[in-house]
């Protein structure tokens, strides 16, 4: 084993020469290996792009559900409670035109 690291700094030229030649016989190789062994089907990409494009929707509808939730929290404060102001008058109106601009949001 120090025969060989010795030998590696001794000679670096030698040394970088014989990695980089290895190096890029595997990459011929792989290339190669790639073209023979090539499927249709063999494409993972559109299946990672159609993944993403999943869980970003679900994200969106899990927040969506939140905003409802809270809106609709907040909603049944105000049909508990026994007198409502005109300030609940229009905070509920609100809440109203946000719950329904939520839903018929795409």
């Amino acid at each position: 084993m120090e025969n060989i690291k010795e030998w590696l700094e001794k000679d670096p030229k030698r040394t970088f020469k014989m990695f980089m030649g290895i190096l890029v016989v595997s990459f011929i190789i792989m290339i190669v290996s790639e073209f023979i062994t090539h499927k249709e089907n063999n494409s993972k990409i559109p299946y990672l792009f159609e993944n993403s494009e999943t869980i970003i929707q679900k994200k969106k509808l899990e927040e969506k559900q939140k905003k409802i939730s809270k809106i609709n929290k907040e909603l049944m404060y105000f049909k508990t409670k026994e007198t409502l102001s005109k300030n609940d008058s229009i905070r509920i109106e609100f809440l109203l035109d946000q719950l329904n601009y939520i839903r018929n949001e795409k």
